[in-house]
């Protein structure tokens, strides 16, 4: 793998969890563990302002951060593709722009800051699939070639897949979390400065 390109898919479902496949792009890749890499968890944050995009960021920034331990331990100059099925996410990182202060006003600002730092050095494109894409009840690969969805869209609905058994399989309890509490607030920074701000009580978290 550290030598041909590297297809990474995300998916999230609101409000709960998210998933990753790391893999060479292989529709048989999916279901060999010697083949690819997947993970996927829970989407931590404010209940009152958790949303799908934030959960797709959770699956990107976890992805990113597995795919530049795996570039830098094999040298690798691969280029990776991140693919999801949020159009606004997909946008802004492909676009990311933190120029002042003012931007921790953006919602999820922590996330994106995080995926951006980490992969700056790296050749990573992100691309934009439409979601759930399987219109009847599958249980394995050949089900979803049957109904004629093509590699990115095979790679869109295994990974809802994934993020429902994670949520599934998930103990962590539900948070109650006052949104006027001071202890709400993000940890903000401005690349390129050696300033750190504390901003509390912000929506984005």
């Amino acid at each position: 793998m550290n030598k041909f390109p590297v297809l990474a898919m995300h998916h999230a479902i609101m409000k709960a969890s998210h998933a990753w496949i790391l893999s060479s792009g292989s529709i048989d890749d999916i279901t060999d563990p010697m083949r690819n890499i997947s993970g996927g968890g829970t989407v931590h944050g404010n209940p009152l302002f958790l949303s799908s995009g934030r959960g797709e960021l959770h699956g990107i920034l976890a992805f990113s951060i597995i795919a530049d331990l795996f570039k830098k331990h094999y040298s690798s100059n691969a280029p990776v593709w991140m693919i999801c099925d949020n159009q606004g996410v997909t946008s802004k990182c492909n676009d990311m722009s933190i120029t002042s202060l003012w931007s921790h006003r953006s919602p999820n600002i922590d996330l994106y800051i995080m995926q951006w730092r980490i992969t700056l050095q790296h050749k990573i494109s992100h691309a934009w699939i439409k979601g759930h894409s399987d219109k009847a009840p599958w249980e394995s690969i050949p089900d979803l070639k049957a109904q004629g969805l093509n590699r990115e869209e095979i790679y869109n609905v295994w990974c809802d897949k994934l993020a429902k058994q994670y949520w599934a399989s998930s103990d962590e309890p539900e948070q109650e979390l006052d949104p006027t509490s001071g202890e709400l607030g993000c940890l903000f920074f401005i690349p390129r400065s050696s300033q750190n701000y504390w901003i509390p009580n912000r929506r984005h978290i």
